[in-house]
């Protein structure tokens, strides 16, 4: 080779802008079809009713199950319910009654049934009746049980079409749980809801879901609608990356429904208070956190369901939208440090048209309990397609990230991707 050609190729070399590497990929594939988007886990825990949160904080939400209960009767955002949503009222929990309980006295715990179901009837909403939260923290599973059946026959008394939703476990509790199954079944008081809670990783919900379905099976149970009616354990609750994961199981189970639980916040008040929205809100001024963006971005997905397969630590949720021919994507991490992440996405041409497509990339960088007032831009550019499919490389994907990937139609527009300078708050 010439030596000046050899200069010349070293030079370009040294001042080509490097492409980075993705350090894994998560494919969406738009050529599948899961179902109707439901948002089956927007959902909130109770103890909100001392405060509103504004319209414009609450309806992006897309809010599909509320947890009233313990003499929260009153719903403040029903009116702001979009239609088909759901609220379930706890009737039991805390221990409370449980000193008669013990005794094998039933009587005040039956009284103390009637008395909550006709004042909640009485107040006209349509709620589901969460018989005890967390008896596991409260009864051996021989007293709920008899304190389930005392109170399915109550509630069915005062209103037979009633929906009951239990046991509401303080996790996965499975011999608790079967134990409770095989007596509701051989008494005729199965839930028309099963319930349990989910603190630790989201994986797990999808396995636990899956085991209990077979088991069911298996033992002539048929519950087909679940509720994970608390969910986001205290580790992953400001954080929107594991949020995500959250949102992907429940989906991936095709659950019936799922609230966020809430707990305590930095700062020492209890965000299952103040109208903090289990805590996606600060409880100080109602500022957003980037775990409300996350779930501001799960319910803008629209259209139908499609298929994600999830990297060793990122997972998302996407659909497809044939009437506006654009594609929503929301992809977190789990863990990890701050790498480029692939988005691969197959079968186009199921939702647009044409050789290229327009690119919207935002980033939801974690901050914590700090508020996040909008996420970042970071691609505004058309993708060329080829074989059906095209890859966006998300860069800077901090291991609690989120980020949301949105595809349209061509505008024209060549602007290559802008290096990302999202401010990440420890």
């Amino acid at each position: 080779m010439h030596l000046a050609t050899l200069k010349l190729l070293i030079t370009l070399l040294l001042v080509w802008p490097a492409v980075p590497s993705s350090a894994e990929t998560v494919t969406v594939d738009l050529g599948v079809d899961r179902g109707a988007v439901t948002y089956r886990a927007s959902g909130f825990l109770t103890g909100h009713n001392d405060n509103t949160v504004p319209s414009s904080l609450f309806v992006p939400l897309k809010l599909k199950m509320w947890r009233n209960g313990h003499g929260d009767v009153a719903n403040p955002y029903a009116s702001q319910m979009p239609a088909g949503s759901q609220a379930q009222y706890i009737i039991g929990g805390d221990c409370y009654l449980c000193s008669s309980i013990n005794n094998g006295d039933y009587s005040s715990w039956v009284s103390f049934v009637q008395t909550t179901v006709n004042t909640c009837l009485a107040s006209g909403i349509p709620f589901e009746w969460d018989i005890w939260n967390e008896p596991n923290n409260d009864l051996a599973v021989t007293q709920f049980e008899e304190a389930w059946r005392e109170a399915v026959v109550t509630i069915r008394a005062l209103s037979p079409g009633a929906v009951i939703v239990g046991p509401s476990l303080n996790g996965f509790a499975q011999s608790y749980l079967q134990a409770f199954l095989l007596y509701a079944r051989d008494h005729n008081v199965l839930p028309d809801v099963l319930s349990w809670h989910e603190f630790t990783y989201p994986t797990d919900m999808t396995g636990n879901i899956a085991a209990i379905r077979a088991w069911m099976v298996s033992n002539g149970i048929n519950v087909p609608r679940i509720s994970i009616n608390e969910m986001v354990g205290p580790n992953f609750t400001f954080s929107p990356g594991p949020h995500v994961w959250y949102f992907a199981a429940a989906e991936r189970a095709g659950i019936d429904s799922a609230a966020h639980a809430c707990w305590q916040d930095v700062n020492g008040i209890d965000d299952c208070s103040p109208a903090t929205l289990d805590g996606l809100l600060s409880p100080i001024d109602q500022s957003t956190r980037s775990t409300w963006w996350a779930t501001k971005a799960y319910a803008a997905i629209t259209g139908r369901l499609t298929d994600v397969i999830p990297g060793a630590t990122t997972d998302g949720v996407a659909g497809k939208d044939a009437a506006s021919s654009s594609a929503q994507i929301l992809v977190g991490r789990f863990s990890g440090g701050t790498d480029t992440i692939e988005v691969l996405v197959k079968n186009v041409s199921q939702v647009i048209s044409g050789s290229s497509v327009h690119v919207h990339a935002e980033q939801i960088p974690y901050s914590g309990t700090n508020a996040l007032s909008v996420p970042t831009p970071v691609i505004d550019a058309d993708y060329t397609v080829s074989g059906n499919q095209l890859s966006v490389l998300l860069p800077n994907f901090g291991g609690l990230d989120a980020y949301t990937v949105r595809l349209t139609g061509s505008t024209g527009d060549s602007t290559p991707p802008a290096s990302p300078t999202a401010l990440r708050v420890q």
